[in-house]
Order: C-alpha cells, then structure tokens, then sequence
C-alpha cells in the first residue's frame, strides 16, 4: 500500500517519555509513516526547553519527523487539531506522549480500513502501569455486536468506544467529524460522538494494537477538573437517554459512578470514594459482580 499514515503526537510536560512513544511509530513494520509532535508547552517554560532538546538530539534529522512548538499552551484537543492541518497523510492515528504503538498497529489496522472503505476504526488497548504490568484489557468486542450506527451509539454511551490511541481516520472523514473539542476531559468521546452522528463509516478491529500508560501522576492528577469534566459528559449523555433501555440507563448510571470512585480513591478522598461505590453496587449489582469478574479475567489473560 502507498497511502501515507500521518501520527500526532501532542506533548505537554513528559520529555521523559516523548521518545519511547515515537520510536514506537519509527519503528511500525509500516514504513509510510510521519509523526508530528507538537509541543504544547509554550515557548520560554522549562518543559519546552527539555523537549526540544530532546527532538533536536534524537530526531533533528530525521526526515520522517516534523516538530512543530506552540506559542501557548492550546490544550491537547487543539494541540492534536494543529498536528492534522500540518500532516500529509492520507490516513491520521493519534498517539498521547507517555504511551506506544504496538509494532503491527498501523499495518494491519490501515489494511483493514483500505479492503473495508472505511471513514474511521478503532481497535482494543491494553493499560500498563508504570512497571510494564497488565492492569487492564479495554476489548470492545465483548458488546460491539454489530456496525449500525445506531448500535455504535448505544454502545458508544454505555461503554466508550476510546481511547484516541486505539483510533485511525480516513484525512477527510476526520474533518467531517468536525476534529477534536477541547475539554477537561472526554474530547475523544465527543470525536468518537461526532463522527457517529456524521454518519462515517466505522469499523472495529478486534486486536490489541497499543499500550496505554496509568500514572499515578499523570491522567489522573487533576482530579478536580476531571471531576468536573465527567459530570460534564455525563449531562451530555442524558440527552441520549431517551435511545436506551432501562437496564442501559442504568449501566451508564454505574459507570458514572464507578469513575468517581476509582478517581477519588486515587486520589485518596475515601469518603466520596467509598459513596460512589456503594452508589454503583446499588445502581447496579449484578453488574457490578460481572465487570469485577471480567476485569479479573481480562487482566490474567493479558
């Protein structure tokens, strides 16, 4: 295949991790390739210093390798936007700072969007914490039933059709989409939202094709504002609730709070940990034992 894959990286304070990511796309068994890293530090900050430091030692002549350097900081949603109207691939994947492409990644998920004419994939993920081991497998395959739109919607609300790291977008179905919102959190949500309501063409590879990293400092660490986002998005996902079932409501209900407890008990606010857990044990029981014995399951098998 000739078409060209463009990869975005945005960054923002992790130099330290920036180059395991980006030699995770160097070295795809897919040659066509560019990565565009865009810094989204800010010129004068420290942070911007050291990356670019870093590009110019490690990647200065490397022709498959274009740095481009914010003036301010824009917010990783927009970061990612300005990466897309800078690239000239014919297809785009996303890549956050701290995590990697497996070495199959783009080979085996563009060949599955060329034979299917597909507008946008996306595949399944595994989550590593900062020692390399297994935390959890996000597998869509365990609901995704069918390729409707209408279906990937439910889906979509119910479980998250994410991460952005998972995801490979034909160029102009990418601007259908509308692009990236910018958000304290959840702007891959609202991509994969928009790209629905577009009507694209998806698809779901059934195949782990990258490795995303927990920090105990990193996704989680501004537990406010990712508080506050997720109500956000929760408020989004009741204007939906007229398309689910009870019993899906209800599912969304318990991931809401499951979210909130597993942030707050990160972040060691017991109380309001330990509330939202009794609330997703009380929203939903049964599926509160399920998802515990499928993440058990998922983990082991990884």
């Amino acid at each position: 295949m000739s078409h060209k894959v463009s990869v975005i990286i945005p960054t923002f304070r992790r130099a330290s991790y920036l180059s395991r990511a980006i030699d995770s796309v160097l070295n795809q068994t897919y040659e066509n390739i560019e990565v565009i890293v865009v810094d989204d530090n800010g010129n004068g900050s420290k942070y911007q210093a050291q990356t670019q430091q870093l590009m110019e030692r490690l990647y200065g002549e490397n022709p498959k390798v274009v740095y481009i350097k914010n003036d301010t900081n824009i917010g990783g949603a927009n970061a990612r936007n300005r990466g897309v109207e800078a690239c000239a691939g014919d297809y785009l994947c996303f890549l956050d700072d701290d995590d990697v492409f497996l070495p199959y990644k783009i080979e085996i998920q563009l060949k599955y969007m060329v034979e299917n004419k597909l507008d946008l994939s996306f595949t399944d993920i595994k989550m590593h914490d900062t020692n390399d081991r297994v935390v959890d497998v996000r597998e869509h395959g365990r609901y995704v039933k069918s390729l409707d739109n209408a279906q990937l919607l439910k889906y979509h609300l119910m479980h998250h059709l994410t991460p952005t790291d998972t995801y490979m977008f034909q160029r102009e179905a990418f601007f259908k989409a509308g692009g990236f919102k910018q958000r304290v959190v959840s702007d891959e949500f609202l991509l994969m939202l928009s790209a629905i309501e577009a009507d694209l063409k998806i698809g779901y590879l059934n195949k782990i094709t990258a490795i995303q990293y927990i920090h105990g400092d990193g996704r989680i660490s501004s537990a406010k504002g990712r508080v506050e986002g997720d109500k956000g998005l929760h408020r989004i996902k009741k204007r939906y609730y007229h398309l689910l079932t009870a019993k899906e409501r209800r599912y969304v209900q318990f991931r809401y709070h499951g979210a909130f407890a597993f942030y707050y008990f990160r972040n060691k606010n017991f109380l309001m940990g330990f509330l939202h857990f009794v609330g997703a044990i009380f929203t939903a029981p049964i599926v509160f034992i399920k998802e515990g014995v499928h993440m058990i399951i998922r983990t082991k098998r990884a």
